[in-house]
C-alpha cells in the first residue's frame, strides 16, 4: 500500500491532505478583493509597459499574446482548484446533513418515548384528575403528523393541581 495521500475529499475527522489544503488556500485567496485588485494592478502594469515607451526597454509582448496565454493558464488552474475545493465542501455538507438526520431521528424517538410515558402516567391517574386536567387544557384539534408529532404549536396552559379550593 502506498504512503501517498489520496485526492478524494476528506471525511469525518480525517485531516485534509496537502493537495486539499493547497486547493482551499488558492480558492480562498482568489476569492478575495486583495487578489482582484492585485491582479488588476499587474495587468494594467503589463499592458502599460508593453504598449507605451515609459521605460527604455523593448516591448516583450507587444500584441499581448503572452498575457493572454498567462491568463488562460491561470483560469484553467483556478477552475480546477475551485472544483476541488467545492467538492470537499459538498462532502462536508453531505456529512452535516446526514448528522442532522440522525439527530432528528433520535429526537423523534425521544418525543415518542415521552408521549408513551405521559400516556402511562395519565392512565394511572384517577378519572376525576384526568377530567380536571382535560378541562384545564385548551381545546385543540389533533394536528399530529404521521410521526405523532404536533404539526402546529399549542400554547401551554397553567394546570392547577386538583384539590381543595
Amino acid at each position: 500500500m502506498s504512503n501517498q495521500q489520496s485526492d478524494t475529499p476528506s471525511t469525518g475527522g480525517e485531516k485534509p491532505s496537502l493537495s486539499q489544503r493547497f486547493a482551499d488556500a488558492v480558492t480562498s485567496g482568489m476569492g478575495s478583493w486583495k487578489f482582484v485588485i492585485g491582479q488588476a494592478v499587474v495587468l494594467a502594469t503589463w499592458m502599460t509597459l508593453n504598449t507605451t515607451n515609459i521605460l527604455p526597454i523593448p516591448h516583450w509582448d507587444p500584441n499581448l499574446i503572452l498575457l493572454n496565454l498567462t491568463l488562460s493558464t491561470e483560469a484553467a488552474f483556478a477552475g480546477a482548484f475551485i472544483l476541488m475545493s467545492q467538492n470537499r465542501r459538498a462532502e462536508k455538507d453531505r456529512e452535516t446533513v446526514e448528522n442532522d438526520y440522525k439527530v432528528d431521528l433520535a429526537s423523534d424517538l425521544t418525543v415518542k418515548d415521552i408521549n408513551r410515558k405521559l400516556d402511562i402516567i395519565m392512565a394511572a391517574l384517577p378519572p376525576d384528575q384526568v377530567k380536571a386536567l382535560a378541562a384545564a387544557l385548551p381545546a385543540a384539534k389533533d394536528t399530529s403528523n404521521d410521526n405523532g408529532i404536533a404539526a402546529t404549536p399549542v400554547k401551554a396552559a397553567k394546570i392547577a393541581a386538583p384539590g381543595p379550593k
